[in-house]
């Protein structure tokens, strides 16, 4: 079967009994966009749950206390705090840190320091199929999600993505760099948060931030709990008052 190129790169898609489809490939060459044209050419779907994922989904507060113990004080930290779906006119690539898309930079990223990990341990003759304690955790965290509310809140998170780095050697958790902004929270900066480089990151206390929320909260409970006295009060001398009325109506 012949056939004929006329330029180059060239994607050509053939059928199981090699048939060429004739199937011109139009647009960018991403993954996306290759699985999309091999989809509507033959109806084939791609099988995502196959794809090894080294970028932990965190969707409880359990799970968040978890990743941040004590085991893992001798090991980096990425969390990235994401919203699927971002109202920053600013943050145009803000998908790329969904956990659901397929071409995410953030998991090529986990994927490259998981490989580079391997391959380092299969240098020194360690078992290739087991991470050693030094390597990199990667996590993100879906703000949509009401389970994670709580976590949203203690953190102090306002702006999507935001970043917080869980720095190797830390002598308690509590003590992270913080880096949030569209602009700011790329994955080259992921890059540089690991590598020691100031792009804007500022270090946070999080005992301290939950500390704040909490006596916030607790200022709040205060109010409304004083606000509910006084309407109890006046419900009560609006009674009295209707009492006295009525009173003065029979006499």
């Amino acid at each position: 079967m012949q056939s004929f190129l006329f330029g180059f790169p060239t994607l050509k898609l053939f059928a199981s009994d090699g048939t060429d489809l004739n199937a011109a490939f139009k647009g960018v060459r991403t993954t996306d966009n290759l699985v999309n044209w091999i989809d509507e050419v033959t109806g084939i779907k791609p099988n995502y749950d196959n794809l090894p994922n080294y970028v932990q989904n965190i969707k409880s507060l359990a799970q968040f206390n978890e990743l941040v113990n004590e085991d893992s004080i001798n090991r980096d930290i990425i969390l990235i705090i994401y919203q699927p779906f971002s109202n920053d006119p600013n943050d145009m690539n803000h998908s790329k840190w969904d956990d659901k898309k397929f071409n995410s930079n953030y998991k090529k990223l986990a994927t490259y320091y998981q490989d580079y990990m391997l391959n380092e341990n299969e240098e020194n003759g360690e078992n290739d199929n087991e991470m050693n304690e030094d390597s990199i955790i990667f996590a993100n965290l879906d703000a949509s999600l009401p389970e994670n509310n709580e976590i949203i809140r203690n953190l102090q998170v306002s702006q999507f993505p935001t970043l917080f780095h869980f720095k190797k050697g830390r002598s308690i958790n509590s003590n992270v760099y913080r880096l949030s902004g569209a602009n700011k929270v790329t994955y080259e900066n992921v890059v540089n948060c690991l590598s020691e480089v100031d792009v804007g990151q500022e270090l946070v206390d999080l005992e301290e931030l939950k500390s704040e929320v909490d006596k916030l909260v607790n200022e709040q409970q205060i109010l409304q709990d004083s606000n509910d006295h006084n309407d109890d009060e006046e419900e009560e001398e609006e009674e009295e008052e209707d009492q006295k009325y009525y009173k003065l109506n029979e006499l």
